[in-house]
């Protein structure tokens, strides 16, 4: 035969539901070139130090988290009431981060969110980074959707759009972010159900322009999308 039909898969069915719900989104993107200079220097003296090095992940959640205090207006969603639409302000600054789960052959992909994370500092970040990526199994967001059939959980997912109380239990934010830079990619602009998405792709020596002199400096291109 020319082809063969895989077992179902529940986390299939569920994120094929999940991103339909994306594909309903207009989204703008920009990308800009970032130096991540300051960032070597900080992990190296951490290194030097006997301190855990925060991953550029942690780096980079730790700054986005400070900019949406920073700038509540983005630490927002739209809610359609029964009134119509409003602006629903979130009052503590959650961040949903991609994870991956490998399980044989199946790679999935799952946001976990990440509480208070303009309040967690470099290191609480870092270690909760590191605590995803040892055991992504036990989160609680993956583990919902192991819980019920993909047709409902993809139902009660887009439930949690209705009210913005549900939105915060269960999706954390106004924002996701992620960076598949260990498999190389360059740069990425990703798109999600959350109204603001940030991600970045591998750090490398890039050409900057510094004080008028052409110069190598550790970079990364970090993109945002938003609804």
């Amino acid at each position: 035969d020319p082809y063969r039909l895989l077992e179902r898969n529940h986390y299939l069915s569920t994120h094929v539901g999940l991103v339909k719900e994306w594909c309903a989104q207009d989204a703008v993107a920009f990308s800009q070139l970032v130096d991540f200079t300051e960032i070597e220097l900080e992990r190296s003296r951490r290194g030097r130090a006997g301190l855990m090095k925060p991953t550029y992940t942690a780096f980079v959640v730790d700054s986005i988290a400070r900019a949406l205090r920073n700038h509540p207006k983005m630490n927002r969603i739209v809610y359609h009431g029964l009134g119509g639409y409003r602006w629903a302000q979130f009052e503590q600054i959650d961040v949903a981060v991609a994870t991956e789960l490998v399980e044989g052959d199946l790679d999935v992909a799952y946001a976990s969110i990440i509480r208070n994370a303009d309040q967690a500092g470099l290191e609480g970040l870092a270690n909760t980074l590191v605590r995803l990526a040892s055991a992504p199994g036990d989160d609680p967001q993956l583990r919902r959707l192991r819980r019920f059939p993909a047709a409902l959980t993809v139902v009660l997912a887009r439930l949690t759009g209705l009210h913005p109380k549900l939105w915060v239990s269960y999706r954390g934010g106004s924002c996701c972010v992620t960076s598949p830079a260990k498999y190389g990619v360059e740069s990425i602009t990703a798109k999600s159900s959350w109204p603001s998405q940030f991600a970045f792709g591998r750090v490398a020596e890039r050409a900057m322009v510094v004080d008028g002199r052409c110069v190598a400096r550790r970079s990364a291109v970090l993109s945002m999308s938003w609804h």
